[in-house]
């Protein structure tokens, strides 16, 4: 990527960011490859191509040509503005509970029925399908849910993804070119139309440990036991969020100590049983499922085992937050990309992929993470001690 130059840093970050480019834009040209060719056969492979050969350009040219319009802060702003605006828009002029797809409806059903005092995993989506989210998801969910759009989500987490670059260094041209970058991208506009909330959950992830890891008073245990409680929450939105949280650990360590990890270690696990037991012992009265073994069912155990160790392993070894962002990017692409192998082993690549067997928007939890070091000086955050 095409910084200012600082020195050997410099030089040494180069790779961990084209890395991300790389995987970002490979993500989001399978994912539109899919539906190019659903929809054109053959021919709308060249969709993927074009994108892939933009993605890439804005990735290499992007931030040189971006200098003189976007030298100021204000101009930054001024065009988060503007694409927040056009994702409101976007929201406002689809109809994503009539798609066929089912997450939005999977919000909606969990809270109509929570409201209304039944319980929720008991009920099917729209589809028929069985709700396989934590309850935490959908209690993060409840105040767009009463607001009447639960599309909300999506502007919301691409706003947080501009602030989440306006405060981190680096120059504005560079941010501004890692926002358009998700902006444009197919995985990201899908969202948007859909309603979903993969890319938003893992927004939230990034930003607690971006906040977790800014500022001189997150050493105090108030501040240690504050984010460990909010860990805790996200821990019951999706099981993926443990990966980041893992990748960060040396980081997160170096900045709390050992008795503010242990601190926050032990609010995450309070807050998470306090969401979770309810449903738990609300399922045995109802004589059905634990939803904890809804999602946990869906991937492999082998691979969910071997997840967590890489995790915990790159986390020892990550050293900086550019290199812990660029690694939890790569290892959630990497998860996806395991899953979707063995759905084309087990039923052949027309089934996986081109017959939605397998949910290639699962990619969406990779983007934040890849985003964010697209655009981070190498060391940015110092090394961890």
């Amino acid at each position: 990527m095409p910084l200012p130059s600082t020195g050997e840093a410099e030089r040494a970050g180069g790779p961990l960011r084209w890395t991300s480019a790389l995987l970002f834009t490979a993500v989001n040209a399978l994912f539109l490859a899919k539906y190019a060719f659903n929809a054109l056969g053959p021919r709308g492979l060249a969709a993927p191509a074009l994108y892939a050969a933009c993605a890439l350009a804005l990735c290499a040219v992007g931030p040189r040509l971006l200098a003189g319009p976007l030298r100021r802060p204000r101009a930054f702003a001024v065009l988060a503005a503007a694409l927040v605006a056009l994702a409101l828009a976007a929201v406002a002029l689809t109809a994503g509970l009539e798609l066929p797809v089912d997450r939005a409806s999977a919000i909606v059903t969990f809270e109509q029925r929570l409201l209304h005092g039944d319980y929720p995993y008991a009920a099917l989506t729209r589809l028929d399908h069985q709700i396989s989210g934590f309850p935490g998801l959908f209690l993060l969910f409840l105040p767009l849910h009463l607001l009447g759009e639960v599309g909300l989500s999506q502007p919301l987490a691409l706003l947080a993804c501009a602030l989440l670059l306006w405060r981190g260094p680096g120059a504005p041209a560079q941010k501004a070119a890692a926002l358009l970058l998700l902006a444009g991208s197919p995985l990201f506009v899908w969202e948007v139309v859909v309603r979903s909330e993969l890319l938003a959950n893992l927004v939230l992830s990034a930003w607690l440990l971006e906040w977790t890891l800014r500022g001189e008073r997150r050493s105090t245990r108030g501040a240690a036991a504050l984010g460990g409680l909010a860990a805790g929450v996200l821990l019951t939105t999706r099981g993926i969020v443990l990966v980041p949280l893992l990748v960060f650990l040396r980081l997160v360590y170096g900045k709390l100590g050992r008795g503010g990890t242990l601190i926050a270690a032990g609010c995450a696990a309070a807050s998470a049983a306090a969401i979770l037991t309810p449903f738990v012992l609300w399922s045995r009265g109802q004589g059905a499922g634990s939803p904890l073994l809804v999602q946990v069912s869906s991937i492999p155990t082998p691979v969910l085992a071997a997840s967590l160790c890489a995790a915990l392993l790159l986390g020892l070894r990550c050293r900086s937050q550019d290199e812990a962002q660029a690694a939890t990017g790569a290892l959630l692409c990497a998860i996806v990309a395991v899953a979707f192998a063995l759905f084309c082993a087990r039923l052949g690549l027309t089934e996986a992929m081109l017959r939605s067997r397998f949910d290639l928007s699962y990619f969406a939890f990779a983007l934040p993470f890849l985003l964010l070091s697209l655009y981070r000086p190498p060391d940015a955050a110092g090394p961890a001690r």
